[in-house]
């Protein structure tokens, strides 16, 4: 009988050593930056329907609680959530993936019944539940309260046609004062933190914002900013638990509570007041000129999300861009995940097609077409032939004889490519492009040219992001191409007055003079050779004619190497966001 008690000492003593080395695996730190990342992506990303911001905030937190430094609670809600993205993303398979993921890490996950709204959120949920084989529990049912004998049934929510179980009684408030949104829990319910959205006609997207507890009440205060004009303000409101799990709310995205704004609230109406029956001040109004209220320039300025006209509306920071639905508000440049930021208000990948034509600056030149920089051709006999090359492969010229040219600008190469640039930051584009040269050199044996063109650039774009006018770079690229200019009509010396233009009157004349003019070959099309690699400085600017298009209009100082030969390329062409 003792050696029984002791082996379930010894059990009981292994079992509790085990679970204080796994409680005690968890790091504090690490969960806190977890949470935070967690509610960024579900309470502003999510919701404003950035989905790739969402998806790498959760994967980030996920990261960080690898190696058992976050509780099971925690690693199953980010999994969870990460699911829920990444299937509202259309990438289904990897959202069952990470649901899967989550009731393996603990099997009594739940989720919002506002998230299986979505038939696909809720058929892998259910699929992915029958995989772990889990008993997982309902999806976020209303709280039971705990039954004693004093306890009572909790009253039915006041959010009007909102749903949840949470409760706001305002439904009415006054415009110019802050108003103070009291949140009542269901009785039994613990909670770790509330979080209210909301935003008025003015303002693009949600704003959320932490409830804080004042007098043991959950309470969300509304700011003057918000509350200066007759019309409603739309809400919603998510209860969450230690572990960020959603355990009640009021409202939805979709479908909202509403409080309305009113110059004159009923007499059998009270206006909304903090705990204690504390009324809140006044705004000041905009004529009374005080600092810290909306007269005043500096505290006027909108908030993110907030419509605008121009830059000079918004707070410090932010600028008035262009949506993808032509609204223009308040945003700031640079803001975490980056996907409203670039040139196009909201297009970070841009694709072009563009057409360029080069110039070459070619020095003066004598005996050319015995160079290797130059390729001299002419249609002898209806034949393409080679100038100054051997005579078994085209016509040699004399010694001195190869033709000479004065120098200057020359018409060269036109290209045309198709391409794509990448907004890295809201400044910086990294970008590629292919494309096919014409007017090119030789078109025979000698001195082949190369048509293809493939080229690497970096562009800097100055100024805020646009999605109307003009947006001046500066770039810098560099890759493979050849540069042919024309220089048409050079005159050459044949070394045998048989290859002449007319070689009955070369075998006539008996003068040096006569043989000058008799012995030669006219109309030579000489190419100058450039290349077959480049790099070129440039810069250039992109006119927004809405958010997805801009024409691009640019130039660029050519350097071809390693047959060098400076020019200009000024190109043109069109850009279109993704």
């Amino acid at each position: 009988m003792r050696r029984s008690f002791r082996n379930v000492a010894i059990l009981v003593s292994a079992l509790g050593i085990g679970s204080f080395v796994s409680l005690a695996s968890a790091d504090p730190k690490t969960e806190a930056e977890a949470k935070k990342l967690q509610s960024a992506a579900m309470d502003e990303d999510f919701l404003m329907l950035e989905l790739k911001g969402a998806q790498k905030k959760l994967d980030e937190a996920i990261k960080k609680c690898g190696g058992g430094k976050c509780s099971e609670a925690i690693v199953a809600g980010l999994q969870r959530d990460l699911g829920i993205v990444l299937i509202n993303a259309k990438k289904t398979k990897e959202g069952q993936k990470a649901f899967e993921a989550a009731f393996a890490a603990d099997a009594s996950v739940t989720i919002g019944k506002d998230y299986l709204a979505n038939a696909d959120v809720a058929k892998a949920w259910e699929a992915a539940k029958k995989t772990a084989g889990a008993s997982a529990p309902a999806p976020t049912p209303s709280p039971t309260p705990t039954v004693t004998a004093t306890a009572t049934a909790p009253k039915p929510p006041a959010g009007g046609s909102a749903e949840g179980n949470l409760e706001v009684k305002a439904k009415l408030a006054p415009v110019s004062y802050p108003l103070p949104v009291i949140i009542d829990l269901p009785e039994g319910l613990d909670v770790d933190t509330i979080k209210l959205s909301y935003k008025t006609a003015a303002m693009e997207k949600f704003k959320t914002l932490d409830a804080k507890k004042d007098s043991g009440k959950y309470v969300v205060t509304i700011g003057c900013e918000d509350t200066q004009f007759v019309g409603e303000i739309k809400y919603y409101v998510r209860a969450y638990d230690a572990d960020k799990n959603e355990v009640e709310h009021l409202g939805t995205l979709k479908k909202p509570a509403v409080i309305k704004l009113v110059d004159k609230m009923p007499d059998d109406v009270e206006a909304p007041s903090y705990p204690g029956d504390r009324e809140p001040e006044k705004c000041v109004e905009k004529g009374d000129c005080q600092p810290g209220f909306p007269c005043d320039k500096s505290a006027s300025k909108k908030p993110q999300g907030s419509g605008c006209e121009s830059d000079d509306e918004c707070d410090a920071g932010l600028s008035c861009v262009e949506n993808e639905n032509g609204k223009k508000w308040c945003y700031e440049a640079g803001a975490p995940g980056g996907t409203k930021t670039p040139s196009g208000g909201g297009k970070k990948l841009w694709l072009g097609l563009d057409i360029q034509q080069d110039f070459l600056f070619i020095s003066g030149s004598e005996n050319i077409c015995k160079e290797s920089t130059w390729a001299c051709t002419k249609q002898v006999e209806g034949k393409q032939t080679d100038i100054g090359v051997s005579d078994d492969k085209g016509i040699q010229v004399a010694e001195g004889g190869g033709g000479k040219t004065s120098g200057g600008p020359a018409l060269a190469t036109t290209r045309v490519f198709i391409g794509g640039d990448y907004f890295v930051t809201p400044s910086i584009t990294v970008g590629a492009r292919v494309g096919y040269a014409f007017r090119g050199g030789n078109p025979t044996e000698n001195a082949k040219f190369l048509p293809f063109h493939a080229e690497a650039r970096l562009q800097y774009f100055f100024g805020q992001p646009k999605t109307s006018g003009a947006r001046p770079f500066a770039m810098l690229s560099g890759g493979l191409a050849e540069f042919d200019a024309l220089v048409p009509n050079i005159v050459a010396v044949p070394n045998s007055g048989a290859r002449a233009d007319d070689p009955a009157a070369c075998a006539a004349a008996t003068t040096p003079e006569e043989q000058g003019r008799a012995c030669r070959i006219t109309g030579i099309d000489a190419y100058r050779l450039a290349g077959q690699s480049f790099i070129a400085p440039g810069g250039g600017v992109w006119i927004h004619l809405g958010p997805s298009f801009a024409l691009n209009v640019a130039g660029k100082i050519l350097l071809p190497l390693p047959t060098f030969s400076p020019g200009l390329a000024l190109e043109v062409g069109g850009k279109f966001g993704l």
